[in-house]
């Protein structure tokens, strides 16, 4: 579980997107706004580590 805090890095911002690597998938995976609610293009839900990263992000950016 200590691993997970390391798992994502963030590696661009946009207005409605930000994208991330994930270590444990090795990919890029990229979160959008989409009708004011936050989806992962990756897991195709709005409910996964993701998208929990992406609004930590946008709390810390306000």
């Amino acid at each position: 579980m200590e691993q997970d805090i390391f798992r994502l890095l963030t590696l661009r911002i946009y207005d409605n997107k930000i994208e991330m690597y994930d270590r444990r998938k090795q990919q890029i995976v990229e979160v959008r706004i989409i009708d004011d609610l936050m989806m992962c293009l990756s897991c195709r839900t709005d409910e996964c580590i993701h998208v929990g990263y992406a609004l930590g992000v946008e709390r810390l950016r306000e």
